[in-house]
């Protein structure tokens, strides 16, 4: 993971006391608010190609002049946070989002208590709890072990902030998330993930409909399979193989074949089916496996018509297709997303 460390010319910290002082002493003029809004793009806009001057004129000035004494609020619960987790926390992220800065505060083994322990503390607020692997008590171990498996590679503020939408947090602080320590985001992903994959492949053959990481657990993801009719001897040996112990089987009601099958009736029905001007409506087919459900792309204009002619079809479950209008894209073979 090549990358470029930060290496800011004033740190976050120091530009939030920087503010304060300013405001305390005079209204800041157009061009101190003009590098003000760019130190707080630089500060959250991690994928951003550079600041533009779009960008910086779309930041609310009454808002940025707002951020800072809510930033050192939302950074002042953390000593509390500390002292409630000592032994168990790694670390947090000021998120940035809306500048609204909140907390995302990660605790090795979260519970349900634990959230209930900080959502009924007063002195707590906005305050988002995430599961980890690892304290801080574990890093040093970790990153020996990572060493000594040479899988040790340094790991970009960029990428750690990207793996912080999962916890709807869409501008984390780039500092405070590149605090956290490099060995929680090595490891997080099996070493081994491929083999695991294969030996699924191979326990539950053509029941097994798909896979995904379960990503829940900062330092430890899991391998989800999704299963049709999974049966007891299969979860016996499942349980009984030590290299398949982050596995998790989810029981699921379609088969990966009934899958296809729906898919391969939708195209065919579509497709035989033109509109008015000679052309085929259909341009896209996705199936989502949470929800079960079937999208079907078609041009503008052609929702209504595309859902009457599925309807037709009893083969075609109704309430499994979500017709919805999709840019025209040259159709081949479309292939059921994940």
């Amino acid at each position: 993971m090549p990358h470029h460390r930060l290496s800011p010319v004033w740190g976050i910290g120091v530009l939030v006391a920087a503010w304060a002082v300013a405001a305390g002493a005079q209204a800041p003029g157009a061009e101190e608010i003009r590098q003000r809004k760019i130190a707080y793009l630089e500060e959250c806009c991690y994928n951003a190609s550079g600041v533009t001057e779009e960008a910086i004129a779309a930041i609310p000035t009454d808002k940025l002049l707002q951020y800072p004494a809510l930033r050192k609020t939302a950074e002042a619960q953390v000593p509390r946070l500390n002292q409630m987790f000592a032994g168990r926390y790694l670390g947090s992220v000021v998120a940035l989002d809306d500048f609204k800065p909140r907390i995302l505060y990660f605790v090795k083994g979260l519970t349900a208590a634990d959230r209930v322990r900080v959502k009924a503390d007063p002195a707590l607020l906005n305050v988002q709890l995430a599961d980890t692997a690892y304290s801080q008590r574990d890093i040093a171990g970790l990153t020996q072990q990572l060493q000594k498996e040479q899988r040790w590679q340094d790991v970009s503020p960029q990428l750690k902030a990207a793996f912080m939408e999962r916890y709807q947090v869409q501008f984390p602080s780039l500092q405070s998330v590149n605090a956290l320590p490099d060995a929680v985001f090595i490891q997080h992903t099996p070493a081994d993930a491929d083999a695991l994959h294969e030996a699924v492949s191979k326990l539950f053959g053509e029941q097994l409909v798909s896979v995904a990481m379960n990503n829940d657990v900062l330092g430890h993801a899991t391998l989800d399979a999704l299963v049709h009719q999974p049966q007891p001897a299969q979860l016996q040996r499942l349980r009984g193989d030590a290299k398949l112990r982050d596995v998790q089987v989810v029981p699921y009601p379609m088969s990966k074949a009934e899958i296809e099958r729906i898919q391969d009736r939708i195209v065919r029905v579509l497709n035989g089916s033109p509109t008015g001007n000679g052309q085929h409506g259909f341009v896209g087919l996705s199936f989502n496996y949470e929800l079960r459900k079937f999208y079907v792309g078609v041009n503008p204009g052609q929702v209504d018509r595309a859902t009457e002619i599925l309807r037709r079809y009893p083969d075609i479950p109704a309430n499994c297709c979500d017709v919805q209008e999709q840019l025209a894209v040259e159709l081949s073979n479309p292939v059921v997303a994940q």
